[in-house]
């Protein structure tokens, strides 16, 4: 059984402390989005590049 949590909140507000937290104490993995939407100095990655990456990610989350 796949398990899977979103944390979403503005800017700031601890979004990723939180998913860390959550990742470590609930033995699950930690996925963050904007590495996929982000590429060097924050410029915006191509839309195809990020469906991709997310594909791949969720390729392996059904597979393990």
């Amino acid at each position: 059984m796949a398990r899977r949590i979103s944390v979403i909140g503005t800017a700031g507000c601890g979004k990723t402390t939180l998913a860390k937290e959550l990742s470590r104490k609930l033995n699950i993995p930690h996925v963050e989005l904007d590495a996929f939407n982000w590429g060097p100095n924050w410029t915006p990655q191509p839309n195809a590049v990020f469906l991709e990456q997310g594909e791949a990610l969720l390729g392996r989350a059904a597979a393990g």
